[in-house]
């Protein structure tokens, strides 16, 4: 690895950076290349067992050596690609290929929203400055958000509506979709939907067992509102979705009614950046912040995208960079 890092940093083109990562094996990470001539390419390096369908998502037996990893992915079926037709690469954890790669593939963090949010505004986005790439960091877009509360407002009785739940339904369907300091509909939906799902996904947190991805939860919302996991096995009615929401969205109107100090996001989240040394709480701070996890701007309450970084690659090459607390963490740093 120590090898590749020194090849990479004399690199002066693709194919050398490309040459260069043949002697990185782990961790895997995905390498994004630029250069001044314009060339860009993503690149997935690592070495990844060619796994059978389905193997490593569920527990196997140690003690058989069927078990065990047999052939290893040929370096040239790695992921990525160079100069694709879209003008743009973009690595946010999410789903790395398509259906067309032939080799399994499982993990259970990729992320569906923050990906798909950047794609989206670099496909709308013409003429980028630097100044374009430092604002599309800060983006606080939830499309998460866009793309399910819609129709949860649909699935709520407003007839019968209690004088807190009337505040929280306003509140909800004025929202524009941005998780901004200021936004108190960010605030509103975070809390429906923490009410919603341990009571969807009940089964699985009595048995301690991970729930499905928030995507999948949706998709299921959507278009079997009846799957017999939304029955909550602690009550003898037997639940659809709609029934779900509804008792959570009454849940969370009933909360917000008693914590109106903590309507406004940055309130509500109340983003703290902590010393590097814990034990330091008066270098430390509570910061007015936007965004939230899943989020281009995925800030959320003690964790967060710690590095920033734009680089413009013009015959003089520019570059900026931001790490809270400063890349030394020393009080007295002007850069702290």
């Amino acid at each position: 690895e120590i090898l590749a890092f020194y090849k990479l940093n004399r690199a002066r083109s693709l194919d050398a950076c490309f040459e260069a990562l043949q002697f990185y094996e782990a961790p895997a990470q995905n390498f994004a290349f630029a250069s001044v001539s314009g060339d860009i390419a993503m690149h997935i390096q690592g070495k990844f067992p060619a796994r059978r369908k389905y193997e490593g998502k569920f527990l196997l037996d140690g003690t058989k050596t069927s078990q065990e990893w047999r052939y290893f992915i040929p370096p040239e079926h790695a992921i990525g690609c160079k100069n694709p037709s879209r003008g743009f690469v973009s690595s946010a954890n999410q789903y790395p290929c398509n259906i067309s790669y032939p080799y399994y593939i499982t993990a259970d963090y990729y992320t569906t929203y923050s990906g798909r949010r950047i794609n989206q505004r670099l496909r709308e986005m013409n003429d980028i400055t630097p100044e374009d790439m430092m604002r599309l960091q800060n983006d606080n877009f939830n499309l998460k958000a866009s793309e399910c509360l819609p129709l949860w407002l649909t699935m709520l009785d407003s007839a019968s509506f209690s004088a807190d739940e009337k505040v929280a339904y306003k509140k909800l369907k004025s929202w524009d979709f941005y998780d901004d300091v200021d936004s108190e509909g960010a605030t509103f939906f975070e809390e429906w939907w923490d009410e919603a799902i341990p009571l969807i996904w009940d089964e699985m947190e009595a048995e301690s067992i991970d729930f499905p991805t928030d995507y999948q939860t949706i998709k299921w919302i959507k278009e079997n509102p009846t799957l017999i996991f939304f029955d909550n096995k602690k009550t003898p009615e037997t639940e659809t979705a709609p029934m779900i929401l509804k008792r959570a969205f009454a849940a969370a109107a009933a909360k917000m009614s008693v914590i109106k100090d903590k309507w406004r996001w940055a309130d509500y989240k109340d983003t703290f950046i902590g010393h590097l040394l814990q034990g330091l709480p008066a270098f430390s701070y509570h910061v007015q912040h936007g965004g939230n996890r899943q989020i281009i701007n995925a800030t959320k309450h003690t964790h967060g995208p710690s590095w920033r970084t734009v680089v413009s690659l013009e015959k003089e090459v520019r570059a900026w960079g931001a790490y809270p607390g400063g890349q030394s963490g020393n009080p007295g740093s002007p850069y702290y």
